[in-house]
């Protein structure tokens, strides 16, 4: 019951304006440094979204990069892949020519005989 008659006598109690101004002084001060600590909040989550925006560009442009040295390499060993062919191609192409060659060599041989 102690504490409900101060309250209740506080409540009745008229303060001089210089007590009303202190206790409102006292109310402003510590509102301000609340205000601060959220201004200081704000100010760090701002910074804390900025770097993240620019890991995230950074991290954007490291995946465009490997994608395209991803899609470079893919062309590159189809590319590779389509030369081994030609090259297996031309080295078949060759032998038969080769052959080739020599039928016609041994046909012009027999046609010389056939003329003599």
């Amino acid at each position: 019951m102690e504490y409900l008659d101060g309250v209740l006598i506080k409540l009745k109690r008229k303060y001089s304006k210089d007590e009303v101004v202190s206790a409102l002084s006292k109310k402003l001060s510590e509102s301000d440094f609340k205000n601060g600590e959220l201004v200081s909040e704000l100010d760090e989550l701002k910074h804390l979204l900025q770097t993240s925006s620019k890991e995230n560009k950074s991290l954007k442009k490291d995946v465009c990069k490997a994608n395209e040295s991803y899609k470079e390499t893919h062309l590159y060993k189809y590319q590779r892949g389509k030369i081994k062919n030609y090259e297996e191609n031309w080295e078949s192409k060759k032998v038969e020519n080769q052959r080739l060659h020599e039928k016609l060599h041994s046909l012009n041989s027999e046609l010389a005989k056939l003329k003599i």
